[in-house]
């Protein structure tokens, strides 16, 4: 590919407003009003932008508000460099899953649009910025599914261990959890299907977040695969039910247990319309029951 500086370049300067990119991404409606669970949110992460007076597309999409979970693929050049993005053979079948795929993937690379280099005088103001739009667009949902690509490579999966390591995204609402340590996740591979969740690896559950900005964040930046591949590459970032820490001794959580309901002291029967009849979901053995060791 030509590796020539876009004409979009200009768009990103350091000292531009970076809030008055167009947002398309933000359109998408997946029920933000609606929240089903309390999570506590990481501190989004300072953007230091790059050292040159242009800041980068891919570094400018990733500093939106909600995007910082998201990682800047040629950021992570321990293992891997832009040139990731330019194999063909990490971008087969994508573009007929995006339109105006071959402007999207420039505008992702910095790259120079010719044909509105050569057509800049014919076109009107108007029907470049509704130009510009459309291909914003569809550098966000392409950047999307390569993003999700991306992270289930060894590269990707080294980025979010050193970051859940720190407890980057939070910690599982559920009290019986004892703040575990989640993980992004998505409940499709598509585009514009759901948003964003967090998936816990003690109760095996996925949580909405409770910070409003990452409710319209596409779920397809992480898809199905990534939190489960990341678990079985390095099984010992999920804690036993018994575990009491988590990497750092600092950040201690408590040991798994699941609630057992009471009335007067005396359990609720498993029988009962009240009762706890799907408690066996969240059982594990080894768990040690509070009233088994009373009892005793």
């Amino acid at each position: 590919m030509d590796t020539k500086r876009s004409a979009y370049s200009h768009l990103f300067s350091a000292d531009s407003n970076l809030e008055s990119r167009p947002t398309s991404q933000n359109s998408m409606d997946f029920n933000p009003n609606i929240e089903t669970a309390e999570m506590t949110a990481a501190t989004p992460s300072s953007y230091t932008g790059s050292s040159s007076s242009a800041v980068s597309w891919i570094a400018w999409h990733c500093s939106l508000p909600g995007n910082e979970y998201l990682v800047e693929i040629p950021e992570c050049k321990k293992f891997v460099t832009v040139a990731w993005i330019e194999d063909e053979f990490n971008l087969t079948g994508l573009s007929s899953m995006v339109p105006l795929y071959s402007l999207a993937i420039d505008m992702i690379l910095d790259l120079e649009d010719e044909d509105n280099s050569d057509n800049s005088t014919e076109e009107s103001e108007s029907g470049k910025a509704s130009k510009l739009r459309m291909v914003e667009s569809s550098a966000q949902t392409l950047y999307s599914l390569l993003h999700q690509r991306f992270i289930i490579t060894k590269a990707g999966l080294h980025c979010y261990k050193e970051r859940l390591e720190e407890v980057e995204f939070g910690v599982c609402p559920r009290i019986g959890c004892g703040g575990c340590p989640v993980l992004p996740c998505g409940m499709s591979d598509l585009p514009g299907v759901s948003g964003m969740k967090l998936y816990c690896p003690r109760c095996q559950d996925i949580y909405k977040p409770r910070n409003m900005k990452f409710h319209t964040v596409d779920g397809c930046n992480f898809g199905t695969t990534f939190c489960h591949l990341l678990y079985l590459n390095y099984p010992e970032l999920v804690p036993s039910i018994n575990q009491e820490s988590f990497a750092d001794p600092s950040q201690a959580i408590s040991k798994y247990s699941v609630y057992t309901p009471r009335i007067f002291g005396f359990k609720v029967s498993l029988v009962s319309p009240t009762g706890p009849s799907m408690q066996w979901l969240r059982w594990k053995e080894g768990i040690i029951e509070d009233d088994k060791v009373e009892d005793d």
